[in-house]
């Protein structure tokens, strides 16, 4: 008899596993919401009908980070002359309660974006450097040291970081006034050895123009990078100590802010009177521009994809969701609508 019931639980335990489905979710980080909801975990696996599981009123919200069962909000607040932020923790254990458990303030500075190494995570914090955090205990972030701009060159703004073996690339911007006007800045990638994460030491410097470079992405042994008022720059990094510029893809009133790839396309979020640019990849070294898709808002400031659905974060517009049956023309299927501010940001996951 024992042996019979096992056996039926067994069989109840495998039709549980067989017929149970991932879902798909979305996290969206909003600014200019004064105070309304900023920081929303959705979800999409209907992509017609978004479900809010988690939404909080955080300061402006710019990125958010998902590493396991924690998602990390960054955000930041500026007043006048004063500016602070926070990097919220939220746990995304039970996917369908998330919860805040946590945060870790910066009193000087952004929480822009984030990447992990081991127990290591490194930030870009504008202008307060780069934070390079201890994340031990998930929930309770802490910061091990601040490197500030003023010690790589006399630069004191780090928009994004992105690990490349034992590299970590960074993406610097000059904010002082006469730097920008003189044209005396360096603007551009810093190449930081991280084989001591506790101690990167830079190693090499590219500049990439007085716009700065806003987001970068790696593909296969390139990085493409997302540069103001110029395009996309592409710079072959077979030599991770030494990008090399291969390339740089111009178009009309460039605001590029995102880069996201998919089979031999990529997907370029633009905020300037635009929303997304499509162009073929086949040849990394020359993006071809195929489509233009203008969002409702015409302002694309970030792009994820995930099995053939492409999700943009359209400033005012919010939350856009594409299917990407047709690669070159995307059909809009989707949409999580705001009240106020404009969508920022948004990274999406199976689970």
């Amino acid at each position: 008899m024992r042996k019979w019931v096992l056996v039926l639980m067994l069989l109840t335990l495998l039709v549980i596993m067989v017929t149970a489905k991932e879902g798909v979710y979305a996290f969206m980080g909003m600014v200019g919401t004064e105070g309304q909801s900023n920081a929303y975990v959705l979800d999409v696996t209907d992509p017609t009908n978004p479900i809010v599981l988690f939404q909080s009123s955080e300061m402006d919200v710019p990125d958010v980070t998902i590493i396991g069962d924690y998602a990390y909000f960054g955000t930041t607040y500026v007043m006048d002359f004063y500016e602070y932020a926070d990097l919220v923790v939220v746990d995304i254990s039970d996917i369908k309660k998330p919860e805040k458990v946590g945060y870790l303030r910066d009193d000087q500075g952004q929480f822009l974006r984030m990447v992990t190494r081991d127990h290591y995570a490194f930030t870009a914090g504008y202008i307060s450097g780069l934070h390079i955090l201890d994340l031990s205990e998930p929930s309770k972030p802490s910061i091990i040291k601040t490197m500030k701009f003023d010690d790589f060159n006399g630069d004191d703004g780090v928009r994004d970081v992105l690990i490349n073996g034992n590299y970590l690339y960074l993406s610097g911007a000059t904010i002082t006034p006469e730097m920008y006007y003189t044209g005396a800045n360096r603007m551009g990638i810093y190449v930081a050895d991280i084989s001591d994460p506790e101690n990167p030491e830079i190693v090499g410097f590219v500049y990439t123009g007085l716009y700065g470079v806003i987001q970068f992405r790696i593909r296969e042994n390139y990085l493409y990078c997302c540069s103001e008022g110029k395009g996309i720059d592409i710079f072959d990094i077979s030599n991770p100590r030494a990008p090399a510029h291969v390339r740089t893809v111009y178009y009309t009133n460039a605001g590029p802010e995102c880069i996201a790839f998919h089979g031999r396309y990529a997907y370029v979020a633009d905020f300037m009177d635009k929303g997304i640019l499509i162009f073929d990849a086949t040849n990394p070294t020359d993006l071809r521009l195929l489509n233009l898709v203008a969002t409702q808002s015409k302002m694309g400031f970030a792009v994820d994809i995930l099995d053939g659905m492409l999700y943009v974060a359209d400033g005012p517009s919010g939350l856009l969701i594409y299917s990407l049956e047709n690669p070159e023309m995307p059909q809009l299927v989707g949409q999580f609508s705001i009240e106020a501010g404009l969508a920022f940001t948004v990274k999406v996951i199976k689970r």
